[in-house]
């Protein structure tokens, strides 16, 4: 039971973890651009592209708490958008 913890634990904290790097580079590439929208993985290719959006779906529960919160970004929703 103890061990099922532990190992949960590290799983939610990689989780929370890594929304957190990603969203932060994609944040502070948005902000350098003037824009509110980012991008989890740069979408510059049509795989890329899909990644950021299975990323947006896997990481929507903390997503919407950071939207919550009041933040001032949020990931973009179309591939059309370009970050140079």
């Amino acid at each position: 039971m103890k061990r099922a913890a532990i190992i949960a634990s590290l799983l939610f904290a990689a989780y929370v973890g890594s929304y957190g790097v990603l969203s932060r580079i994609g944040i502070a590439q948005a902000a350098s651009q003037g824009s509110e929208f980012y991008f989890l993985i740069e979408p510059t290719t049509p795989f890329r592209e899909q990644c950021h959006y299975r990323m947006i779906e896997l990481y929507w529960p903390l997503i919407q708490v950071e939207r919550w919160a009041g933040a001032d970004h949020a990931p973009a929703a179309c591939g059309n958008l370009q970050l140079s």
